[in-house]
């Protein structure tokens, strides 16, 4: 019984999307050097403009050259918005 009252809950959404002959995207990208061994890089982008559905989506990754040049490391974060959904890595 506790499974039908959750499952009513649940909104499933159904779009139609008319064919585009042309897609836009829109991208603009960052790198920044900083305090000799790290390295700040963004990434924006902007798509399908044209689209009932636009998105947008950020990524930004930090990077640090150790002193031994065969060695790096990096962590990245991700995010995707659009309408109907949104969502982020780590």
């Amino acid at each position: 019984m506790v499974f039908n009252s959750c499952y009513k809950d649940i909104v499933i959404l159904s779009v139609e999307i008319e064919p585009v002959l042309i897609s836009s995207e829109i991208n603009i990208i960052t790198q920044n050097h900083f305090l000799r061994n790290w390295v700040l890089i963004n990434n924006i982008s902007f798509e399908d403009l044209n689209y009932r559905l636009p998105s947008v989506n950020y990524t930004v990754t930090l990077t640090n050259n150790f002193n031994n040049p065969k060695w790096s490391a990096f962590i990245e974060y991700s995010k995707r918005k659009n309408k109907i959904f949104s969502s982020f890595g780590i």
